[in-house]
C-alpha cells in the first residue's frame, strides 16, 4: 500500500502543476488536487487519500485525515482510522483493513486541512467513497 499511495502522491503532482498551469477555475481556495481509494486487495479492504495545496506562500502544512467505516445495521461503524499532519504542500493516509470482509459495505471519511502556521486556512470534507464487497 506505501508503494500505491507514492504513485498515487506522484500522479497527484503531475496533474496538481498541470492543473496550476491551465486557466481552470479553482473548486477549492487551497486544496488542489485530492485523490481516494478504496478498494478489495489480497490482504483485506486497502484504502488511501493524498492531498495537494497550492503551492502558496501563506500553506505551511496539510493534514489528512481518513475513517475507514463498516456499514451495520445501525449505521456506520468506524474500523480504522489514520490522521497525518505534513509540514509543506502534500499530506496523505492509508491503510488495510484485515477483518471479515465478505459481503460488506464499506465507506471512506476524508477530510482535509490546509494551515498557515496554527491557523486553518480551509477545511475540505467530509468527502466519501464507496466499495461493496
Amino acid at each position: 500500500m506505501k508503494k500505491k499511495l507514492t504513485s498515487l502522491l506522484a500522479v497527484l503532482l503531475v496533474f496538481s502543476f498541470a492543473a496550476s498551469a491551465s486557466a481552470a477555475v479553482a473548486r477549492w481556495s487551497y486544496l488542489s488536487t485530492m485523490a481516494i481509494s478504496l478498494e478489495e486487495g489480497d490482504d483485506g479492504i486497502e484504502w488511501g487519500v493524498a492531498a495537494v495545496a497550492y503551492a502558496v506562500e501563506s500553506v505551511t502544512a496539510v493534514k489528512v485525515e481518513a475513517k475507514l467505516q463498516l456499514r451495520t445495521s445501525t449505521g456506520w461503524l468506524t474500523v480504522a482510522s489514520k490522521s497525518n499532519k505534513e509540514s509543506g504542500h502534500i499530506s496523505g493516509a492509508d491503510g488495510t483493513y484485515t477483518g471479515n470482509i465478505t459481503g460488506d459495505s464499506y465507506r471512506l471519511v476524508v477530510d482535509v486541512y490546509i494551515y498557515d502556521g496554527s491557523t486553518e486556512l480551509e477545511h475540505v470534507g467530509p468527502t466519501y467513497e464507496y466499495l461493496d464487497t
